[in-house]
């Protein structure tokens, strides 16, 4: 196929009926050739275009029309014939035909759109999440950490750090990003070998990153004979590549997973099919069909060539191309939270990874109307949209809720993730500051932005999100899910001991039959200070499982206090 990518320039040479031996006539022709060369090359060897029939004709047609347009008038002048005007003629109607191709022929396709991207909608609402399947690292801290232990390596000037994606490797989650070369000058000073990848917890922002060192030759930033895309493309030279993912198996040996698959209509459908593994020290690679995939690979699905592609299918053209622009019945579109990407990686309870984003309406409201998933690896897009998810805020007005509780700080919240926790519909946002460090956690109620509990770790603000629930709920104002609720207890003070953390006094103690230790803040409830072993107390609090927990009433019946 190459061979003819490399026979398309003699097309460029004048209609024989024009031919002669004039010498600026013929260096004309030659100068056609070498510029029609050249432009293969540029399309194949640099850009490593796919080598298929449709990629010919997309690549080639339109610069083949121009070249016939502005070959009729220079030949014309050369030869002082009329007899090239049917080659301008020709190239006039293949230059149509392209624009018609890139510019009006996807008019057509907006059915096809939205009925390739399958979208199953309904109306339930998200299995409930508990805080240790949460990622607590947000992108942007993962960043920073790698960015800081990258700065401890031998000729750190040498490398850059490559696209993160967040990857369960064994049962944890880990932000991984691969090192990269900076340009060609220092991928030969590093001897054309990258000294590793990388690893940032996702679970536990406490932890370091971690350095896994491996020299890795073939990557997507090395040149040449090294270079990732150009050796599956050598090998592979009609496949439709997509974008690579770096996926380190469960014994951390580094690969790439590059999506590859087909155009539909022409080239304005694109649709997975399998995945190229490649070894990025060794070189070698293997492709594996949809259904055969390596079960440590997460990201079949690219999130930008189709993630965020099919959300945009999905929300504009359900009913047709007209009504996405005049009417504009039911058309919705994915919430823009200034980020990199449309779409946010999140994890269930059984370990799937899934692409999600909010949608919301034309004007970009503050209330979203459904949001989707997509599976990474089965590619499946579910539309959660009814009273579950209709009228609940955006990621963006949740970041925004959260950027008011730090205006003096001036701290950001990040990467918005919704899931269901306690039962309720839940914003769950990393606090960061201006260089990225961590500084806090918040979770925002997706149905009352009031509702908002916020700490310094994850922990703390969930503790502080129930309680803030569980007070609305006390209040009127709101009805979480079943899973909270106040509940009182009547016991015997049994043990106590008062303890100051950071100049605020608290009260610790147990009560006779319970096998929790109970928190009361002296600031609430004064006279707990007083309060003594063998006095009967009343108290109130939220219902848990957790070892410690704070009292949200509290009354000593044996002091009336």
């Amino acid at each position: 196929m190459i061979i003819l990518y490399y026979l398309l320039p003699i097309l460029l040479v004048s209609f024989p009926t024009t031919w002669n031996r004039d010498p600026l006539f013929i260096g004309w022709q030659i100068l056609k050739v070498l510029i029609g060369i050249g432009y293969v090359f540029l399309i194949t060897y640099v850009g490593l275009v796919d080598l298929s029939i449709s990629a010919v004709f997309s690549y080639f047609a339109w610069f083949l029309g121009l070249a016939w347009i502005a070959d009729s008038f220079v030949t014309s002048y050369l030869t002082k014939s009329n007899a090239i005007i049917y080659q301008g003629l020709a190239g006039f109607i293949i230059f149509l035909i392209s624009l018609y191709m890139v510019l009006i022929y996807p008019i057509n396709l907006a059915n096809d759109k939205y009925n390739v991207v399958d979208g199953k909608k309904v109306e339930t609402i998200l299995a409930e999440t508990d805080e240790k399947n949460i990622p607590s690292v947000p992108l942007v801290y993962a960043e920073y950490k790698a960015e800081k232990l990258m700065g401890e390596l031998d000729n750190s000037s040498f490398y850059n750090l490559g696209v993160f994606s967040i990857q369960k490797i064994g049962q944890e989650l880990f932000w991984v990003t691969p090192i990269e070369f900076e340009d060609y000058s220092t991928w030969k000073k590093a001897d054309k070998v990258a000294p590793g990848y990388i690893l940032v917890n996702a679970l536990d922002e406490t932890a370091p990153a971690k350095l896994v060192q491996t020299d890795m030759k073939y990557v997507p930033s090395a040149y040449f004979s090294n270079n990732l895309e150009r050796i599956i493309r050598k090998q592979y030279p009609k496949l439709i590549l997509m974008e690579a993912s770096f996926e380190p198996d469960d014994q951390g040996k580094p690969y790439y997973a590059v999506t590859y698959g087909s155009y539909q209509k022409y080239r304005h459908i694109p649709k997975v099919q399998g995945i190229i593994l490649f070894d990025p020290v060794t070189g070698k690679l293997k492709d594996y069909k949809t259904n055969d995939i390596p079960t440590f690979v997460d990201q079949l699905i690219p999130a930008d060539d189709i993630a965020s592609v099919y959300n945009d299918w999905y929300g504009k053209y359900g009913n047709g191309w007209l009504n996405s622009w005049w009417g504009k019945k039911g058309v919705i579109v994915p919430t823009d939270w200034g980020m990199e990407s449309e779409v946010a990686p999140v994890y269930n309870s059984k370990g799937e990874m899934s692409w999600f984003t909010d949608f919301t309406t034309l004007n970009g409201g503050s209330s979203m109307v459904g949001y989707s998933l997509i599976n990474a690896r089965t590619g499946d897009f579910t539309f959660y949209t009814g009273e579950n998810a209709k009228g609940l805020i955006t990621g963006d007005s949740a970041i925004r809720a959260v950027n008011k509780t730090y205006t003096v700080n001036k701290w950001k919240g990040t990467q918005p993730m919704l899931y269901n926790i306690y039962g309720e519909m839940t914003w769950f946002i990393p606090v960061v500051d201006s260089d990225g460090l961590l500084r806090a956690y918040a979770l925002v109620n997706a149905k009352d932005a009031t509702i908002i509990g916020t700490a310094a770790t994850k922990k703390e603000a969930f503790a502080a999100y129930k309680t803030a629930v569980v007070t609305k709920k006390a209040s009127g104002n709101v009805v979480p899910g079943e899973n909270l609720g106040l509940k009182e207890l009547t016991g015997i003070m049994d043990a106590k001991e008062v303890v100051t953390i950071d100049k605020d006094v608290y009260v610790y103690f147990t009560l006779k039959g319970q096998n929790q230790l109970f928190k009361v803040a002296m600031t609430k409830f004064p006279f707990s200070i007083v309060a003594k072993e063998g006095d009967k107390v009343m108290i109130k609090v939220i219902e848990t499982d957790e070892q410690i927990v704070e009292v949200q009433d509290f009354l000593n019946q044996t002091a009336n206090r």
